[in-house]
C-alpha cells in the first residue's frame, strides 16, 4: 500500500510535534512515508546520517503515529535514504548503486542480497 499524500503529512507533523522544529528541519526535512508492505513501513530520509538517526532514535514513535494515521498495524519501520528510492530493473528492491558502489544485485525469489564492496551485504525483503 503505497501512502498518500495527506498521509505522509499528518504522520510528518506529528514527528514535529514530538522531536521539536530545530531537530525535525535536521532529521525530517526531505522525509516521505512511502509504503507499507505488511507490517513494514518503508521511510525515505534525506541523507544515509539523518537516515540512521531517525531509525535509531524515533523509530519506535513513528509506528505508533503510523499505526493510527494508517489504520493498520506497523511493527517495523525501515528509513533509507532518498538515493534508494531509484529501482533497478532486473530487481524490484531498492538499489544502492549510486550510494555505495555496490557490485550487482543477487535477486532471489525469498531474498534480495546486495554486496558491497567492503563486503558487507544488505537484505531487502520481497515487495
Amino acid at each position: 500500500m503505497i501512502v498518500t499524500e495527506v498521509q505522509d503529512q499528518a504522520i510528518a507533523a506529528r514527528m514535529a510535534l514530538i522531536v521539536g522544529a530545530d531537530r525535525f528541519d535536521r532529521l525530517f526535512r526531505a522525509v516521505r512515508f512511502y509504503e507499507v508492505d505488511s507490517d513494514i513501513l518503508y521511510v525515505y530520509a534525506r541523507d544515509e546520517d539523518a537516515a540512521a538517526e531517525m531509525e535509531d532514535e524515533f523509530a519506535l514513535h513513528i509506528s505508533i503515529i503510523a499505526s493510527k494515521i494508517l489504520d493498520r498495524q506497523i511493527n517495523v519501520v525501515l528509513v533509507l535514504s532518498r538515493q534508494l528510492m531509484n529501482l533497478n530493473d532486473s530487481c524490484p528492491h531498492p538499489s544502492l548503486e549510486q550510494v555505495d558502489k555496490v557490485k550487482p544485485a543477487i535477486c532471489e525469489p525469498q531474498l534480495c542480497v546486495v554486496r558491497r564492496n567492503d563486503g558487507v551485504g544488505r537484505r531487502f525483503l520481497p515487495r
